[in-house]
């Protein structure tokens, strides 16, 4: 009993002033380095993010183009295929129409038929 009234007495005078003073010298230290820990976590953290969103979006990116010269290719089939279909054609309206276009006067369009 008399030691725990010992370790209390060392606790009022000079002992508690070490006391406060050893936690100062000691957590202040800490607790920087924890909030500068953190600060750079935070900062490595959101850059690593926003990496994987450049990357996310380089590749919807790639793939739209790609996309759109899939589409390119098919029209430009198809409107091949339709020019073939066209030229094909014994129509008497169709041939007057691409003779007009290409600049035949309308007499030898109807000399013709």
């Amino acid at each position: 009993m008399n030691n725990l009234r010992e370790k209390i007495k060392l606790f009022r005078g000079i002992g508690k002033k070490i006391f406060i003073w050893f936690l100062i010298f000691s957590l202040l230290p800490l607790s920087l380095s924890i909030y500068q820990g953190y600060t750079s976590s935070s900062s490595a953290l959101k850059e690593k993010k926003f990496q994987q969103l450049d990357t996310v979006a380089d590749y919807k990116e790639y793939n739209l183009i790609k996309f759109l010269e899939e589409r390119e290719i098919n029209l430009s089939y198809i409107a091949r295929q339709k020019q073939k279909t066209i030229a094909r054609t014994d129509h008497p309206k169709t041939t007057r129409l691409s003779l007009q276009s290409k600049g035949c006067s309308p007499f030898f369009i109807f000399a013709n038929y």
